[in-house]
């Protein structure tokens, strides 16, 4: 019930983002990968030089911060009596740990409650938000599904791209760091899309202190996406895999 409410409130109040299709009505992983085909393509006509980031939160749902939740909900001036249950259903949780005689109980602080059908929608508030935060950028195309976040940057220059990229990234940090969460530099890669004058060229971009890792292929949603665009890794490894459960299958 508090979903439903909540849910039609922003949605008639145009609050939520078009650029999540994770846990959203009528959305679905391949409407996100067909947005990323069609940005390519685009950005390929216009003959930019295209970088896409892909961003790896840490323990994404686990660490989502409810007074970051409750502030969202406040700016979008959510009717009170919703706000008043979403708080309630936010601060009073805690969970017991019985081990032998002993148990400990421990008060949750943050944390989207798993299971429920409020949890996912409450981590795309907060999505909501850091993708507002990367609208301000232009040349700048976003697509996320639950917690996976994919950045597509687009310019004329080489040098171009780097310079919005490294911004971008900045201003990531400072938004990870107000919602108490953390991108994980290690998981998060850049890739550029294949263009002949930018082959010999190094992506040198930064996620905090650390460079991120520049990659020939970027897996997002299930799909291994290579830099030309010609889809035969992912081939490769969706027929290796058919492979071995096909000789599975025969010895049964």
């Amino acid at each position: 019930m508090h979903y439903y409410r909540l849910n039609h409130y922003l949605r008639k109040s145009s609050l939520l983002s078009d650029d999540q299709f994770g846990f959203t009505p009528q959305n679905s992983a391949e409407d996100a990968l067909v947005s990323f085909c069609d940005i390519i393509k685009e950005g390929k006509r216009k003959n930019h030089v295209t970088f896409l980031i892909s961003e790896d939160i840490k323990g994404a749902f686990d660490n989502a911060w409810g007074p970051g939740i409750l502030h969202l909900l406040k700016s979008f001036k959510v009717p009170k009596n919703i706000f008043c249950l979403i708080r309630s259903f936010l601060q009073c949780r805690s969970a017991d740990l019985t081990l032998g005689n002993v148990t400990k109980n421990r008060v949750l602080e943050k944390g989207c409650p798993q299971g429920s059908v409020m949890g996912p929608f409450l981590w795309n508030l907060t999505m909501v938000d850091l993708l507002c935060n990367i609208s301000k950028f232009q040349n700048c195309h976003k697509i996320a599904f639950s917690d996976n976040v994919l950045l597509i940057v687009q310019c004329k220059h080489f040098q171009d791209v780097c310079t919005l990229s490294q911004s971008i990234l900045n201003n990531i940090c400072d938004w990870s760091e107000l919602y108490k969460l953390k991108f994980n530099p290690l998981k998060t890669k850049v890739m550029k899309i294949y263009k002949k004058s930018t082959v010999d060229q190094r992506i040198n971009v930064k996620l905090g202190d650390v460079i991120i890792e520049e990659v020939r292929n970027i897996k997002y949603l299930g799909i291994i996406v290579d830099n030309k665009m010609q889809w035969k890794e992912h081939i490769s490894y969706v027929s290796s895999k058919s492979e071995k459960i096909l000789l599975g299958l025969l010895r049964i």
